[in-house]
């Protein structure tokens, strides 16, 4: 007699392939939000951090608590609708986001998570080709990595090292800085993976770059977000005003 094994009601057993193919593609999804979602703390932090006029840091680092004792008379809104207002003046700009970025620590400045961090980068073929990508637009480093290239022609991951990431840091120090840049580097790689591939494959790029952004500077990049997401919410307040 030949046993039949059934499965409980309500399971199905799902095949392991498609368990990764679902991971890899939330992982993208949360990327995605990363960069489009609203943090509510983290834009009232910012706002906070500007009440007064220009950027202060004591503020922006007061524990909750204390922020919502010393605006005890003020809503969080209001804090909020200030800064928006201030933000469509253009009482507040890049230059005063930069001096905030710059106070928040980044993965590269805690020696203990930097293994972990070069690990995430010289794993991840795209994030290497986007990260070969913008160091060509550096005169020394290209010359550099051509006499490397012409040592190993076959070995591209020789071509990424370990300096090659610190100088991408080094030379962009925070994300601002870096997204400048950004768009004149990477718009032919862009067109170029698109015809050559698919623009399916180049939305995975685009992601990659995602994950580079935040493997690399971490809460920076975090509050950056956000602060484009207040600029935006700034601009569209603006224009329905007028």
């Amino acid at each position: 007699m030949i046993e039949k094994n059934f499965e409980p009601a309500g399971q199905t057993k799902i095949d392991p392939r498609f368990e990764i193919e679902i991971e890899i593609e939330n992982e993208k999804k949360e990327l995605i939000l990363s960069e489009r979602k609203p943090n509510k703390e983290q834009q009232f932090n910012i706002a906070f951090a500007f009440k007064d006029g220009s950027f202060d840091s004591d503020s922006f680092f007061l524990p909750k608590e204390e922020k919502q004792k010393s605006i005890e008379e003020i809503s969080e809104e209001e804090i909020k609708e200030h800064f928006l207002n201030r933000l469509t003046k253009g009482e507040i700009t890049d230059e005063h986001f930069k001096k905030l970025i710059q106070e928040i620590e980044t993965p590269f400045q805690n020696e203990k998570r930097l293994p972990r961090l070069y690990e995430n980068i010289i794993l991840d073929r795209q994030i290497k080709d986007i990260i070969f990508e913008i160091i060509l637009k550096d005169d020394m480093r290209k010359e550099k990595m051509k006499e490397t290239q012409e040592k190993s022609p076959d070995v591209f991951d020789s071509l990424i090292t370990q300096e090659s990431i610190e100088f991408l840091f080094e030379t962009y120090p925070n994300p601002i800085i870096f997204e400048e840049k950004l768009e004149n580097y990477l718009s032919l790689f862009w067109e170029e993976i698109e015809k050559k591939q698919s623009a399916g494959k180049k939305q995975d790029y685009q992601i990659s770059l995602i994950k580079l952004k935040k493997i690399i500077y971490g809460k920076q990049q975090e509050y950056w977000n956000q602060i484009k997401l207040l600029k935006k919410e700034a601009k569209k307040k603006n224009n329905k005003d007028k």
